[in-house]
Parts: structure tokens; sequence; C-alpha cells
């Protein structure tokens, strides 16, 4: 395991929950293997579509019953299938609690209108989705860099 000097790496990962709201198995599996070199989760909860991403946020559903709390990111994809990222990303900041939680945008599309959408909509950090592994990990490796610049996922990015 890559240690970063003057962090304990058991603590920095202690409880981080990342919920992962992505319906390609392929990018998921991508996305699986570039946070194995970082530090970044602890945990990683995979929902395929924005309703199962928004059932596990508000405990509904078949996470009715899950342990209390909001994780403590989400990687959100734009391009799901029936609610879009952006419609996701519009309830998530609509609720109370939920509003809090960093939100990364990923997504394939390279239009910056999106981007922009997304920014807009409350998004805290956008990355697009590269068939390069070495690129992504780099990335992938870039976000938690900059969210442990700033104090860790209670301080906004």
């Amino acid at each position: 395991m890559n240690t970063i000097p003057g962090v304990n790496t058991e603590d920095s990962r202690r409880n981080r929950t990342v919920l992962l709201v992505e319906d390609d198995p392929n990018d998921v599996e991508l996305i699986k293997r570039a946070f194995k070199i970082t530090l970044f989760a602890r945990k990683l909860v995979h929902a395929p579509d924005g309703s199962t991403a928004l059932d596990y946020l508000f405990s509904r559903g078949i996470f009715a019953g899950r342990p209390p709390g909001m994780p403590e990111i989400m990687i959100l994809d734009l391009g799901l299938p029936g609610m879009s990222g952006h419609e996701v990303l519009r309830q998530v900041q609509a609720d109370e609690q939920a509003h809090k939680i960093p939100i990364v945008i990923m997504t394939g599309s390279s239009e910056d209108e999106a981007m922009v959408k997304s920014f807009n909509l409350g998004a805290s950090y956008f990355i697009r989705k590269l068939p390069d592994i070495e690129q992504f990990r780099y990335d992938v490796l870039q976000l938690e860099l900059h969210w442990m610049s700033r104090g860790g996922p209670s301080k906004p990015f």
C-alpha cells in the first residue's frame, strides 16, 4: 500500500464510505481498480441507477434498515438509465442533510455544458471517464489529494 508521509493510512481510511452511482459494469470495475491504489475509501457502495442511489441516501426501500448516516462522498455518473445524474443531483441538493455530501460528477461526455450544468446544480468536482486506467487512477489520486487538502470530507470542496 502506498503511504503519504505524516498520514496514518488506517485512520485516513476509517469509515469513509463512497457511494458510487454508475450503471456500466466496466466502469464500476475501472473505478474499483482505481480506488485500490488510493486511501480514499474504506467502503464502496454501488448503486446502478439514480433511484437506487436516492433510496440508499434516504434509507428507503431495500435500504430502509441500513445504519444511519450519509456517505462521505458520492461519485455520480450523468448518463444513468431512467433518472439522469443531473436529476439525482437536484434531489440531493434539495435535501437538508444530503446536500452536504461532496458530489463528484463522472462522465464520458466531453461537452463543457454538462460540466457547467453540474457545477450550477451543486457538484463539487468533475472527472471525465477515460479508457486509460493509469490516467483515471491519476485523476482519482488528484481527487483524494484535493479532498485531503481541505481537511477531509466534512469540509466542502
